[in-house]
Protein backbone atom coordinates (compact mmCIF):
# COMPACT_ATOMS: atom_id res chain seq x y z
CA UNK A 1 0.00 0.00 0.00
CA UNK A 2 1.25 3.60 -0.60
CA UNK A 3 0.05 6.74 1.29
CA UNK A 4 -2.33 8.49 -0.76
CA UNK A 5 -4.08 11.17 1.80
CA UNK A 6 -2.48 14.29 0.35
CA UNK A 7 -5.26 15.64 -1.86
CA UNK A 8 -6.73 18.39 0.79
CA UNK A 9 -3.08 19.59 1.20
CA UNK A 10 -2.47 19.36 -2.42
CA UNK A 11 -5.16 21.80 -2.81
CA UNK A 12 -4.25 24.23 -0.28
CA UNK A 13 -1.00 24.16 -1.58
CA UNK A 14 -2.07 24.68 -4.88
CA UNK A 15 -3.75 27.67 -3.76
CA UNK A 16 -2.44 31.22 -3.70
CA UNK A 17 -4.16 32.75 -1.08
CA UNK A 18 -3.20 30.75 1.31
CA UNK A 19 -1.64 32.57 4.42
CA UNK A 20 1.98 30.82 5.90
CA UNK A 21 -0.13 30.11 8.91
CA UNK A 22 -1.99 27.54 6.89
CA UNK A 23 0.34 26.25 5.24
CA UNK A 24 2.34 25.48 8.17
CA UNK A 25 -0.56 24.01 9.73
CA UNK A 26 -1.53 21.69 6.48
CA UNK A 27 1.80 20.48 6.12
CA UNK A 28 2.11 19.70 9.87
CA UNK A 29 -1.52 17.43 9.18
CA UNK A 30 0.36 15.97 6.39
CA UNK A 31 2.92 14.26 8.53
CA UNK A 32 0.80 13.28 11.35
CA UNK A 33 -1.37 12.04 8.86
CA UNK A 34 1.48 10.01 7.52
CA UNK A 35 2.37 8.86 10.77
CA UNK A 36 -1.19 7.21 11.21
CA UNK A 37 -0.99 5.74 8.13
CA UNK A 38 2.28 4.23 8.39
CA UNK A 39 1.23 2.46 12.08
CA UNK A 40 -0.77 0.20 9.85
CA UNK A 41 0.36 -0.06 6.27
CA UNK A 42 4.42 0.60 6.52
CA UNK A 43 6.28 -2.57 4.87
CA UNK A 44 9.99 -3.08 3.12
CA UNK A 45 9.00 -2.28 -0.09
CA UNK A 46 6.54 0.77 1.56
CA UNK A 47 8.39 2.34 4.52
CA UNK A 48 6.92 4.83 5.80
CA UNK A 49 7.94 8.17 7.13
CA UNK A 50 7.55 8.72 10.84
CA UNK A 51 9.81 11.76 10.98
CA UNK A 52 6.99 14.16 12.30
CA UNK A 53 7.01 12.46 15.67
CA UNK A 54 10.70 13.92 16.06
CA UNK A 55 10.63 17.31 17.40
CA UNK A 56 12.62 20.01 15.76
CA UNK A 57 14.34 17.59 13.41
CA UNK A 58 16.09 20.02 11.16
CA UNK A 59 17.20 22.30 13.99
CA UNK A 60 15.08 25.29 12.32
CA UNK A 61 15.33 28.96 13.07
CA UNK A 62 18.76 28.21 14.90
CA UNK A 63 17.29 26.69 17.05
CA UNK A 64 17.80 23.26 19.39
CA UNK A 65 14.15 23.54 21.33
CA UNK A 66 12.64 19.79 21.54
CA UNK A 67 16.14 18.40 22.36
CA UNK A 68 17.60 17.72 25.60
CA UNK A 69 20.83 16.98 27.42
CA UNK A 70 23.84 19.04 25.89
CA UNK A 71 22.71 22.26 23.98
CA UNK A 72 24.62 22.26 20.96
CA UNK A 73 26.06 25.89 19.71
CA UNK A 74 23.00 27.24 17.62
CA UNK A 75 23.86 31.09 16.86
CA UNK A 76 27.51 31.62 18.13
CA UNK A 77 30.78 32.12 16.47
CA UNK A 78 29.35 34.59 14.14
CA UNK A 79 27.55 33.10 10.91
CA UNK A 80 26.58 29.74 12.67
CA UNK A 81 23.08 31.21 13.07
CA UNK A 82 21.62 30.97 9.44
CA UNK A 83 23.18 27.91 8.67
CA UNK A 84 20.40 26.52 10.74
CA UNK A 85 22.85 23.13 11.81
CA UNK A 86 23.98 22.66 15.12
CA UNK A 87 27.70 21.88 16.20
CA UNK A 88 29.59 20.95 19.38
CA UNK A 89 33.26 22.42 18.92
CA UNK A 90 36.08 20.06 20.86
CA UNK A 91 34.06 19.14 23.36
CA UNK A 92 31.94 15.94 25.12
CA UNK A 93 28.09 15.98 24.75
CA UNK A 94 25.11 13.86 24.73
CA UNK A 95 22.10 15.57 22.90
CA UNK A 96 19.21 13.92 22.56
CA UNK A 97 15.11 13.41 22.89
CA UNK A 98 12.44 10.69 23.86
CA UNK A 99 9.88 9.09 21.89
CA UNK A 100 7.53 7.22 22.77
CA UNK A 101 3.98 5.90 20.91
CA UNK A 102 5.85 4.18 18.00
CA UNK A 103 4.41 0.90 16.73
CA UNK A 104 6.15 -2.08 17.28
CA UNK A 105 8.83 -2.86 14.65
CA UNK A 106 11.72 -2.35 12.68
CA UNK A 107 12.96 1.58 11.77
CA UNK A 108 16.16 3.68 11.05
CA UNK A 109 17.22 6.68 12.28
CA UNK A 110 18.91 8.71 9.36
CA UNK A 111 21.01 12.58 10.49
CA UNK A 112 23.67 14.62 8.49
CA UNK A 113 26.64 14.08 10.66
CA UNK A 114 29.94 15.31 10.74
CA UNK A 115 33.23 14.72 12.83
CA UNK A 116 36.72 17.03 12.30
CA UNK A 117 39.65 15.21 13.03
CA UNK A 118 42.03 15.55 11.08
CA UNK A 119 43.22 13.22 7.45
CA UNK A 120 45.71 11.46 9.37
CA UNK A 121 43.10 10.56 12.36
CA UNK A 122 41.08 9.24 9.24
CA UNK A 123 43.93 7.35 7.78
CA UNK A 124 44.94 5.98 11.38
CA UNK A 125 41.60 5.31 12.26
CA UNK A 126 41.39 7.78 15.40
CA UNK A 127 37.71 8.37 15.41
CA UNK A 128 35.24 9.22 14.79
CA UNK A 129 34.77 10.02 18.50
CA UNK A 130 30.46 11.63 17.93
CA UNK A 131 28.20 8.49 16.90
CA UNK A 132 24.15 8.76 15.95
CA UNK A 133 22.67 6.47 18.49
CA UNK A 134 19.20 4.65 19.81
CA UNK A 135 17.96 3.36 22.87
CA UNK A 136 15.58 0.78 22.62
CA UNK A 137 15.06 -1.13 25.77
CA UNK A 138 18.16 -1.72 27.13
CA UNK A 139 20.05 -1.92 24.17
CA UNK A 140 22.24 1.15 22.40
CA UNK A 141 22.77 0.60 18.95
CA UNK A 142 24.93 3.48 17.21
CA UNK A 143 26.98 4.34 14.34
CA UNK A 144 29.80 6.79 14.29
CA UNK A 145 29.18 9.81 12.43
CA UNK A 146 31.38 10.91 9.11
CA UNK A 147 34.85 11.58 8.98
CA UNK A 148 34.58 14.74 7.57
CA UNK A 149 37.64 13.48 5.07
CA UNK A 150 35.37 10.52 4.13
CA UNK A 151 33.86 11.87 0.85
CA UNK A 152 37.16 12.54 -0.37
CA UNK A 153 35.97 15.73 -1.72
CA UNK A 154 38.71 17.09 -4.35
CA UNK A 155 36.73 20.00 -5.37
CA UNK A 156 36.03 23.51 -3.61
CA UNK A 157 32.18 23.98 -2.70
CA UNK A 158 32.83 26.86 -0.57
CA UNK A 159 31.56 30.34 -1.45
CA UNK A 160 27.92 31.79 -1.32
CA UNK A 161 25.04 30.14 -0.27
CA UNK A 162 21.13 30.72 -0.81
CA UNK A 163 20.78 31.48 2.44
CA UNK A 164 23.50 34.69 2.51
CA UNK A 165 26.11 33.46 4.38
CA UNK A 166 29.34 32.30 3.11
CA UNK A 167 30.88 28.68 3.42
CA UNK A 168 34.49 28.55 3.96
CA UNK A 169 36.65 25.64 3.39
CA UNK A 170 39.88 24.09 4.46
CA UNK A 171 42.26 21.54 3.27
CA UNK A 172 44.74 18.81 3.26
CA UNK A 173 47.23 18.04 0.87
CA UNK A 174 48.40 13.91 0.58
CA UNK A 175 51.78 14.70 -0.94
CA UNK A 176 52.54 11.37 -1.62
CA UNK A 177 49.43 11.13 -3.54
CA UNK A 178 49.06 14.70 -5.09
CA UNK A 179 45.81 15.28 -4.07
CA UNK A 180 44.45 17.85 -2.34
CA UNK A 181 41.17 17.07 0.01
CA UNK A 182 38.43 19.82 0.83
CA UNK A 183 35.96 19.89 3.99
CA UNK A 184 34.06 22.38 5.70
CA UNK A 185 35.53 24.72 7.76
CA UNK A 186 32.34 26.55 9.06
CA UNK A 187 28.67 25.62 9.64
CA UNK A 188 27.64 26.72 6.60
CA UNK A 189 29.86 24.87 4.22
CA UNK A 190 28.94 21.88 6.75
CA UNK A 191 25.49 22.34 5.37
CA UNK A 192 26.77 22.76 1.31
CA UNK A 193 28.18 19.34 1.93
CA UNK A 194 25.73 17.41 3.52
CA UNK A 195 22.85 18.75 1.35
CA UNK A 196 24.87 17.26 -1.36
CA UNK A 197 24.41 13.91 0.44
CA UNK A 198 27.83 13.56 1.41
CA UNK A 199 27.33 13.07 5.07
CA UNK A 200 24.42 11.02 5.25
CA UNK A 201 24.24 8.67 8.28
CA UNK A 202 21.84 5.72 9.20
CA UNK A 203 21.44 3.16 12.18
CA UNK A 204 18.78 0.84 11.68
CA UNK A 205 17.41 -0.49 15.30
CA UNK A 206 13.99 -2.38 16.92
CA UNK A 207 11.69 -1.61 19.39
CA UNK A 208 8.94 -4.04 21.15
CA UNK A 209 7.10 -0.97 23.15
CA UNK A 210 7.56 1.99 21.04
CA UNK A 211 9.64 3.90 23.45
CA UNK A 212 13.31 5.30 21.93
CA UNK A 213 15.42 8.17 22.60
CA UNK A 214 17.42 9.09 19.75
CA UNK A 215 20.21 11.27 20.10
CA UNK A 216 23.95 12.05 18.85
CA UNK A 217 26.84 12.37 21.40
CA UNK A 218 30.64 12.58 22.13
CA UNK A 219 32.16 10.42 25.15
CA UNK A 220 35.91 11.76 24.56
CA UNK A 221 38.07 13.81 22.23
CA UNK A 222 40.20 11.91 19.99
CA UNK A 223 43.01 12.47 16.86
CA UNK A 224 45.70 14.79 16.85
CA UNK A 225 43.70 17.51 16.02
CA UNK A 226 40.45 19.92 17.61
CA UNK A 227 37.42 17.72 17.38
CA UNK A 228 34.24 19.44 15.62
CA UNK A 229 30.78 17.99 15.14
CA UNK A 230 28.10 18.94 13.10
CA UNK A 231 24.68 17.52 12.89
CA UNK A 232 21.48 18.33 10.87
CA UNK A 233 18.06 16.54 9.70
CA UNK A 234 17.06 13.75 11.35
CA UNK A 235 14.56 11.93 9.54
CA UNK A 236 13.05 8.60 11.13
CA UNK A 237 11.51 5.61 8.58
CA UNK A 238 8.82 2.71 9.92
CA UNK A 239 9.65 -0.72 8.11
CA UNK A 240 6.71 -2.39 9.68
CA UNK A 241 6.67 -5.99 12.00
CA UNK A 242 6.73 -8.63 9.64
CA UNK A 243 9.05 -11.00 8.58
CA UNK A 244 10.56 -9.47 6.00
CA UNK A 245 11.11 -6.36 8.19
CA UNK A 246 12.81 -8.66 10.69
CA UNK A 247 15.56 -9.76 7.91
CA UNK A 248 15.83 -6.23 7.16
CA UNK A 249 17.42 -5.65 10.51
CA UNK A 250 19.04 -8.80 10.89
CA UNK A 251 21.16 -8.15 7.08
CA UNK A 252 21.92 -4.53 7.91
CA UNK A 253 22.88 -5.06 11.43
CA UNK A 254 25.29 -8.29 11.17
CA UNK A 255 27.31 -6.07 9.11
CA UNK A 256 28.51 -4.13 12.12
CA UNK A 257 30.65 -7.45 13.01
CA UNK A 258 33.04 -9.02 11.09
CA UNK A 259 35.51 -12.17 11.42
CA UNK A 260 37.77 -11.97 14.02
CA UNK A 261 41.68 -12.48 13.14
CA UNK A 262 43.52 -11.84 16.72
CA UNK A 263 47.33 -9.86 16.14
CA UNK A 264 50.16 -12.73 16.60
CA UNK A 265 51.98 -13.33 20.24
CA UNK A 266 48.29 -13.20 21.94
CA UNK A 267 47.44 -15.38 24.08
CA UNK A 268 44.03 -16.75 23.79
CA UNK A 269 41.72 -19.62 23.95
CA UNK A 270 41.12 -21.09 20.54
CA UNK A 271 37.62 -22.12 20.94
CA UNK A 272 36.38 -19.21 21.56
CA UNK A 273 37.25 -17.76 19.22
CA UNK A 274 35.86 -20.62 16.72
CA UNK A 275 32.84 -19.87 18.49
CA UNK A 276 32.43 -16.32 17.41
CA UNK A 277 33.41 -16.81 13.93
CA UNK A 278 31.02 -19.90 13.53
CA UNK A 279 28.20 -17.76 14.56
CA UNK A 280 28.84 -15.37 12.24
CA UNK A 281 28.62 -17.94 9.41
CA UNK A 282 25.56 -19.59 10.74
CA UNK A 283 22.24 -19.65 8.42
CA UNK A 284 19.91 -17.32 10.67
CA UNK A 285 16.42 -17.17 9.26
CA UNK A 286 13.70 -15.16 11.21
CA UNK A 287 10.46 -14.27 11.36
CA UNK A 288 10.33 -11.13 14.20
CA UNK A 289 12.41 -8.64 15.77
CA UNK A 290 12.55 -10.76 19.16
CA UNK A 291 13.80 -13.30 16.94
CA UNK A 292 16.65 -10.62 15.54
CA UNK A 293 17.03 -9.67 19.02
CA UNK A 294 18.12 -13.63 20.10
CA UNK A 295 20.14 -14.21 17.07
CA UNK A 296 22.69 -10.87 17.30
CA UNK A 297 22.32 -11.84 21.06
CA UNK A 298 24.08 -14.80 20.40
CA UNK A 299 26.78 -13.15 18.36
CA UNK A 300 27.58 -10.09 20.37
CA UNK A 301 27.73 -12.66 23.78
CA UNK A 302 29.93 -14.84 21.21
CA UNK A 303 32.17 -11.86 20.84
CA UNK A 304 32.28 -10.23 24.34
CA UNK A 305 33.77 -14.21 25.61
CA UNK A 306 36.64 -13.44 23.19
CA UNK A 307 37.22 -9.97 23.99
CA UNK A 308 36.82 -11.19 27.37
CA UNK A 309 39.38 -14.18 27.39
CA UNK A 310 41.80 -12.16 25.78
CA UNK A 311 41.99 -9.55 28.36
CA UNK A 312 41.68 -12.59 31.77
CA UNK A 313 45.14 -14.52 29.85
CA UNK A 314 46.97 -11.05 29.31
CA UNK A 315 45.97 -9.91 33.39
CA UNK A 316 46.87 -13.69 34.49
CA UNK A 317 50.01 -13.92 32.83
CA UNK A 318 50.49 -10.15 34.62
CA UNK A 319 49.71 -11.69 37.92
CA UNK A 320 52.18 -14.42 37.00
CA UNK A 321 54.97 -12.36 36.66
CA UNK A 322 53.85 -10.03 39.12
CA UNK A 323 53.95 -12.67 41.87
CA UNK A 324 57.09 -14.08 40.64
CA UNK A 325 58.88 -10.49 40.44
CA UNK A 326 57.83 -9.12 43.31
CA UNK A 327 58.01 -12.33 45.94
CA UNK A 328 58.88 -15.44 44.39
CA UNK A 329 62.52 -13.57 43.36
CA UNK A 330 63.01 -11.18 46.36
CA UNK A 331 65.26 -12.39 49.34
CA UNK A 332 62.92 -10.83 51.78
CA UNK A 333 60.38 -13.62 51.09
CA UNK A 334 62.33 -17.01 51.25
CA UNK A 335 61.62 -19.57 54.09
CA UNK A 336 58.29 -18.38 54.46
CA UNK A 337 55.89 -21.59 54.24
CA UNK A 338 53.00 -19.45 52.26
CA UNK A 339 55.97 -19.03 49.49
CA UNK A 340 56.32 -22.55 48.69
CA UNK A 341 52.46 -22.51 47.78
CA UNK A 342 53.64 -19.52 45.35
CA UNK A 343 57.04 -20.51 44.07
CA UNK A 344 55.84 -23.88 42.80
CA UNK A 345 52.85 -22.17 40.63
CA UNK A 346 54.98 -19.69 39.26
CA UNK A 347 57.40 -22.52 38.74
CA UNK A 348 57.99 -22.47 34.76
CA UNK A 349 57.34 -26.13 34.36
CA UNK A 350 53.91 -25.33 35.59
CA UNK A 351 53.06 -22.43 33.59
CA UNK A 352 54.48 -23.13 30.42
CA UNK A 353 52.02 -26.03 29.70
CA UNK A 354 49.40 -23.56 30.65
CA UNK A 355 50.63 -21.35 28.43
CA UNK A 356 51.12 -24.26 25.40
CA UNK A 357 47.92 -25.22 25.92
CA UNK A 358 45.69 -22.30 26.43
CA UNK A 359 42.82 -24.40 27.01
CA UNK A 360 41.24 -22.32 30.22
CA UNK A 361 37.60 -21.06 30.26
CA UNK A 362 37.06 -17.00 31.28
CA UNK A 363 35.56 -18.87 34.43
CA UNK A 364 38.88 -20.96 34.84
CA UNK A 365 41.02 -18.01 34.01
CA UNK A 366 39.20 -15.77 36.45
CA UNK A 367 39.57 -18.46 39.18
CA UNK A 368 43.50 -18.93 38.37
CA UNK A 369 43.81 -14.80 38.81
CA UNK A 370 41.93 -15.04 42.50
CA UNK A 371 44.46 -17.89 43.32
CA UNK A 372 47.46 -16.03 42.56
CA UNK A 373 46.10 -13.23 44.75
CA UNK A 374 45.54 -15.40 47.66
CA UNK A 375 48.70 -16.85 47.39
CA UNK A 376 51.08 -13.56 47.03
CA UNK A 377 48.13 -11.97 50.37
CA UNK A 378 49.24 -15.25 52.37
CA UNK A 379 52.46 -14.05 51.74
CA UNK A 380 52.30 -10.96 52.85
CA UNK A 381 50.32 -12.15 55.50
CA UNK A 382 52.85 -14.59 57.16
CA UNK A 383 55.78 -11.95 56.46
CA UNK A 384 53.54 -9.03 58.13
CA UNK A 385 53.49 -11.80 61.13
CA UNK A 386 57.18 -12.42 61.10
CA UNK A 387 59.67 -11.10 63.50
CA UNK A 388 60.86 -7.21 61.70
CA UNK A 389 63.91 -5.97 62.71
CA UNK A 390 64.66 -1.86 63.19
CA UNK A 391 65.30 -0.72 59.42
CA UNK A 392 63.75 -3.02 57.69
CA UNK A 393 61.41 -2.07 54.51
CA UNK A 394 57.79 -2.44 55.12
CA UNK A 395 56.66 -0.67 52.01
CA UNK A 396 55.27 -4.27 50.70
CA UNK A 397 52.43 -3.67 53.45
CA UNK A 398 51.51 -0.19 51.72
CA UNK A 399 48.08 -0.93 49.54
CA UNK A 400 49.11 -0.31 45.54
CA UNK A 401 51.92 2.39 46.96
CA UNK A 402 53.18 3.97 43.58
CA UNK A 403 49.60 4.89 42.35
CA UNK A 404 50.01 2.55 38.86
CA UNK A 405 48.89 3.95 36.20
CA UNK A 406 46.97 6.37 37.66
CA UNK A 407 45.04 3.67 39.91
CA UNK A 408 44.29 4.49 43.23
CA UNK A 409 42.74 1.04 44.24
CA UNK A 410 43.21 0.29 47.72
CA UNK A 411 42.90 4.38 48.85
CA UNK A 412 39.49 5.83 50.18
CA UNK A 413 41.37 9.37 49.51
CA UNK A 414 40.24 11.44 46.30
CA UNK A 415 43.59 11.19 44.19
CA UNK A 416 46.06 14.24 43.86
Amino acid sequence: AVFTETAEAETLFNNGNATVTELQTALENLKNAMVEWGKGHASVDHPADMSAKIKNPNFDNASSTGWSGTAPNMVGSGSHGPANVAEVWNNTFDTYQDIEDLPAGVYALSAQTMWRGSYPDMISNIGPASKLYVVAGEQEVSVPFNYAYAPLNTTPLGGNTSWGVGAGETSYTDDEAGVTYYIPNDPSAFRVYAELGLYDTKVLFGTTDGKIRIGVKNPAKLGDADNWSCFDTFTLTYYGADADAAELYLAETIKNYSEMTIEEGTIFTESYLTAYNEALKEEISVNSFEEVATALGGIEAAKQAIENNIKLWKEWQEAVDNARSGYVLNDKYQGLAAMDDLADYCDDMNTEPILDDRAFTNEELQAEIDKIAAMVEAVKEESLNADHEDGDDMTQFIVNPGFEEGSISGSNYTRI
